[in-house]
Formats: C-alpha cells, sequence, structure tokens
C-alpha cells in the first residue's frame, strides 16, 4: 500500500489505536485528511482519537474536536452522503458532549438527529435518554430510552440496556437499574460491573440470596472493594 494514499494512513491510525497511542493516530488521520480530504468520517476518526489522546479531560470541550464534527458535516453535505454517514456524525458528536457532561448539548444534537433520520438514530436518541437521567428529567428519559432499545438491533440490545442500567443505578434510580440489568442479564451474562451492581440492589432489598447468585456470576471481584460492596462479597463468598 503507496505512503501517498489516505488508505496507508488509516491503517496506520488503526495500527496505533490498538496500542493505544491515540496522539500518533491523531496525526494519521490529518495525514489521511490532507490527502482526501472528502471522506467526512476522517474527521469524526481524528475526533475521537483526539478525544482519548487527551488523557481524559472530558469536561473541557476542545475546539479542534468541535471543529472537526462541524467539517465532517460540512463535507457530509458537499457530497450529498447518505443518511448512514450523517448518522455516524451524530451518534459520535452526541457521545462526545455527553462525555463532556454537556448534557444539554447532546440532547439537542440527538433530538435533531432523531428527528432527521428517525429509528436509524438509535444510537444518538440513546445518549440523548442517558443524558435527560443524567438532568434527572426521568420522565422523558425512561420514553425516549425504550424507544432507543426498541429500534436497537438485536446486536445492540445488550449494550444499550446495561449502560441505561448503569447510568440509572449511579444515579440512584434503583428501579429503573433492577429492570434493564435483568433485561440485559436475559440475552447475555452480565458483566462483573453489572452483577456486582444488581447485587447491591437485591442486598439493600433484603434479598441476600438474589444477591449472592449475581455476585456468584462475577469473574471479577475486584469490584466488591469498596463500600456496601465489600459486605456483600464477605457474605457471599468469603472475605478473600
Amino acid at each position: 500500500m503507496s505512503k501517498h494514499s489516505d488508505s496507508y494512513y488509516l491503517q496506520k491510525a488503526d495500527e496505533y489505536k490498538r496500542i493505544n497511542k491515540y496522539s500518533k493516530a491523531v496525526k494519521c488521520y490529518s495525514k489521511a485528511i490532507s490527502i482526501n480530504p472528502n471522506d467526512p468520517l476522517y474527521y469524526v476518526y481524528r475526533a475521537e482519537s483526539r478525544y482519548i489522546a487527551e488523557n481524559g479531560n472530558y469536561n473541557k470541550i476542545s475546539t479542534k474536536q468541535v471543529s472537526d464534527y462541524i467539517k465532517a458535516k460540512d463535507v457530509a453535505h458537499e457530497i450529498s452522503a447518505p443518511d448512514s454517514i450523517f448518522v455516524a456524525i451524530f451518534n459520535s458528536e452526541v457521545k462526545y458532549y455527553y462525555e463532556c457532561k454537556r448534557y444539554a448539548v447532546a440532547i439537542k444534537l440527538a433530538s435533531y438527529a432523531t428527528t432527521t433520520f428517525g429509528a436509524k438514530a438509535h444510537y444518538s436518541m440513546l445518549y440523548k435518554g442517558l443524558s435527560c437521567v443524567q438532568l434527572r428529567d426521568t420522565a422523558t428519559a425512561w420514553k425516549v430510552l425504550d424507544t432507543s432499545i426498541t429500534n436497537a438491533p438485536p446486536n445492540k440490545k445488550y449494550e444499550y440496556l446495561c449502560l441505561r442500567a448503569g447510568t440509572s443505578f449511579n444515579k440512584g434510580y434503583y428501579s429503573d437499574a433492577k429492570k434493564s440489568y435483568l433485561r440485559a442479564s436475559a440475552i447475555s451474562k452480565l458483566n462483573s460491573q453489572s452483577a456486582g451492581n444488581l447485587a447491591e440492589i437485591y442486598w439493600l432489598e433484603n434479598k441476600k440470596d438474589s444477591a449472592c447468585y449475581f455476585v456468584r456470576q462475577m469473574d471479577n471481584y475486584g469490584y466488591l472493594n469498596t463500600g456496601i460492596k465489600r459486605e456483600i462479597k464477605t457474605y457471599c463468598v468469603g472475605p478473600n
């Protein structure tokens, strides 16, 4: 593959991301863009890699990343890109603002995406719902999240349910978290963090047998080493 092709730099970027060298991936995407500035997703990939390269400084909005998302949409319009490209751009952008805790912006962008692209924008809709949970607008959140999960393809439902459950759990909405975790567990085995959270909910309900059932499903008890979870682990599997 020629070093003068955008494909070469895309491949190099993927290689750098696999070894967590996201700053170098950003440089590769910039090279790819200099060769082919007419692929809107290159700007999205660069924005995503730059976000990770900033070492978790998620509360600070980067003008470079914002510019990449604006440019991605501009290029997509210029080339009359299909809906799938626009959906991919909005999905990434909505998640970016969510991770930066700019929930109102995430909701606004996701609302536009879902109005424009309908059920195809189920991922943006998911993050709209999660943003509403963060803002404690639960009346809107549950409705939006239900629709997002309904519209999600089968291979995404488990992921969406766990994201919903984890966010609800962290905000103290244990009833919704429990229902979502149980729905997810009907699809696939819960990961250790999710199983630990569900065990804590059952423990708080004084349903110790159910709590222990999910503790014993965990592959990693490291999630049970703080606060009430340590008490649960000691009861269910012993102190070690």
